[in-house]
């Protein structure tokens, strides 16, 4: 599988997001991002910042979760407790769905990073724990809805993934604000 095959396949899953998910994630976002700055918590960065972050994620869980319980992508069902590791070295569409486990999951950790940096929240070690801790609740979120509503694998190894790419995210925002 080529990298064009992901990116269309990414394309073809986001075409099936209705137009009022579509309405309802940016309110959401619009909404999350004007009230720190509306209290005076944050300024116009780290509203973004934050914004971008739960953007982010109501896009994971629509894509993950609601559109395939709308029906509108098949999947089969069930729980893979194994971590299978020797996934990752396979160049197919395993391998790339790993990549994409990490890769999704890195700018959430770097934009609630960056948000809580710019409403001086926490220092740079908590924010790294916080960021790399919702990410794994996140992920642990998604995994379980896909369990309880039949709409994918509950899989250990996917928790794993999404949990380092939260990490990586945040790291990448420690080593942008160290510079």
């Amino acid at each position: 599988m080529s990298l064009s095959a992901i990116s269309r396949s990414v394309q073809e899953t986001l075409a099936c997001v209705p137009w009022s998910h579509w309405a309802l994630i940016g309110g959401v976002t619009f909404a999350v991002a004007a009230i720190p700055m509306l209290r005076k918590q944050s300024r116009l960065y780290g509203s973004i910042a934050l914004a971008i972050a739960v953007f982010i994620s109501l896009m994971l869980l629509e894509t993950t979760v609601v559109i395939r319980c709308c029906g509108f992508v098949e999947n089969g069902s069930g729980i893979r407790l194994n971590l299978d590791l020797g996934r990752l070295r396979q160049i197919d569409r395993l391998g790339y769905e790993s990549l994409f486990n990490i890769v999704a999951f890195v700018p959430f950790g770097f934009f609630l990073s960056e948000f809580m940096a710019e409403a001086k929240k926490a220092g740079r070690w908590r924010r790294l724990l916080c960021a790399t801790g919702l990410g794994f609740c996140l992920s642990l979120c998604i995994e379980t809805l896909q369990l309880l509503l039949h709409v994918g694998f509950f899989e250990l190894l996917d928790l794993l993934l999404n949990t380092s790419g939260g990490f990586a995210g945040a790291g990448m925002s420690l080593l942008v604000r160290r510079k």
